[in-house]
């Protein structure tokens, strides 16, 4: 099995045996606020509701007790499931219904809800089951379209629980998209305050216990979702020691922060992986804009030709910076009146990236026909296919990151090399430098 991290995580995404944890990243794309946004929301919601503030409508006017120094300590604290359980307790001496009207109407579904491809790419992969920890039905929605027969159950409702136990391990076929944390349709079901952590995790440990044992039998990959969520993150680390220690079973796609040189980014792949078992895939966020975790998951897709090809030759992909086939095949591209040659052009939509046209040729009234097998670097796949001669020429077609040694071998035992870094008149200077 390949040691790099997104080929072994593709490995496992189409054996089936990948488990996606889905957090507010992902449902953020839909519109949804991301977990300090909703902490951010109660607070608003308290100071609305203290003497003094204008409430609309027609109904009796409510006012929490807190002085109004209280409530702005709140915002100030860094625990924020604490701050969610004092909002709420606030909330609940009013009116229970408070925070549940605001669970409902912070995740109902949008009339007009923004296409996300982040999401349309989630749910277009084959992934075996699918954890989600956020409220909204916009997964959900996501998969009716694309994925009928994936199965819906809450963790907060035993049967439908006990259900998707049944089925996530062994050979079962059948998927499922799990909410973990709740659904806004059912507030008494979210996971947020203090109080709610307690009692799904603390205060009894049935789901701690199950969720250690999808953490230690399946092989998780975390989208949207940044390892903050207490009891999961400690779940985590019990599982990663009780293995041992051993290298990293789980992935996670991060962003990469702004100012990030390659030591902090090397440092904060030593933390996830040395404390919980896994292996981050970085991408690039410019302005939290996570188009390039879109591609990669696009990528992942085998329909998605010309998407999965240039993941692939990207430097996330690379099982090695080296050139393995220079000298391999005689170091000459030209022998026994046969030639192998290649045109380079960046790609005018994505810069950057490069099509690469490779192709053996003869010269005038050399007989050349059958087939030519062409070997690409490894991180190609495939790496070595046999392609036809047709009118005198056997050409082939890819798209690559940089450049690399390419070579040929012909069915009567013709051995070429071609450097594409410098053999290739005309190959633009980025792609030959790389």
């Amino acid at each position: 099995m390949t040691t790099n991290p997104l080929r072994e995580l593709d490995e496992a995404l189409h054996e089936g045996s990948l488990v996606a944890v889905i957090g507010a990243g992902v449902s953020r794309t839909a519109g949804y606020p991301l977990w300090g946004a909703l902490i951010d929301r109660l607070h608003e919601k308290a100071e609305s509701l203290m003497p003094g503030a204008k409430q609309g409508g027609s109904r009796e006017k409510r006012w929490i007790r807190a002085t109004p120094s209280y409530v702005q300590q709140l915002r100030a604290m860094d625990d924020v499931l604490w701050r969610a359980e004092e909002y709420r307790r606030l909330f609940d001496e009013v009116d229970p219904t408070i925070f549940q009207d605001l669970i409902r109407d912070t995740f109902k579904p949008r009339r007009k809800p923004p296409r996300s491809a982040l999401i349309d790419a989630v749910v277009r992969l084959p992934f075996r089951h699918v954890l989600n920890t956020n409220y909204d039905r916009s997964l959900q929605d996501a998969y009716a379209a694309v994925d009928p027969d994936r199965r819906v159950a809450e963790w907060y409702i035993r049967a439908e629980l006990q259900g998707f136990l049944g089925h996530a391990w062994g050979a079962s076929s059948e998927r499922y998209l799990v909410y973990l944390h709740g659904v806004y349709s059912r507030p008494e079901s979210v996971v947020l305050s203090e109080r709610d952590y307690v009692d799904r995790y603390m205060a009894n440990d049935d789901a701690s216990k199950k969720l250690f044992a999808l953490f230690i039998t399946n092989r998780m990959v975390f989208i949207g979702f940044s390892l903050t969520d207490p009891e999961l993150v400690y779940l985590l680390r019990v599982a990663h020691a009780h293995l041992g220690g051993a290298r990293p079973r789980h992935f996670a796609f991060l962003p990469r922060q702004k100012g990030w040189t390659t030591d902090v980014e090397e440092a904060t792949r030593s933390t996830y992986r040395g404390k919980y078992g896994v292996e981050p895939i970085f991408y690039d966020a410019p302005n939290h804009n996570h188009g390039a975790l879109v591609k990669m998951l696009r990528g992942l897709d085998p329909r998605n030709g010309r998407e999965r090809e240039m993941l692939m030759a990207s430097p996330a992909a690379a099982e090695n910076r080296d050139d393995p086939h220079k000298g391999r095949f005689g170091g000459a591209w030209r022998a026994n009146g046969l030639s192998l040659r290649a045109a380079v052009n960046e790609d005018a939509e994505d810069p950057g990236w490069f099509h690469i046209e490779m192709w053996v040729g003869a010269d005038p009234g050399r007989l050349f026909d059958g087939k030519v097998t062409f070997h690409l670097h490894p991180t190609f796949r495939p790496a070595v296919q046999a392609v036809k001669v047709r009118k005198g020429r056997a050409r082939i077609e890819r798209w690559a990151y940089g450049a690399f040694t390419v070579g040929a071998v012909a069915d009567d035992g013709t051995t070429l090399e071609l450097d594409l870094a410098q053999d290739v008149p005309g190959a633009p200077p980025l792609f030959t430098s790389r």
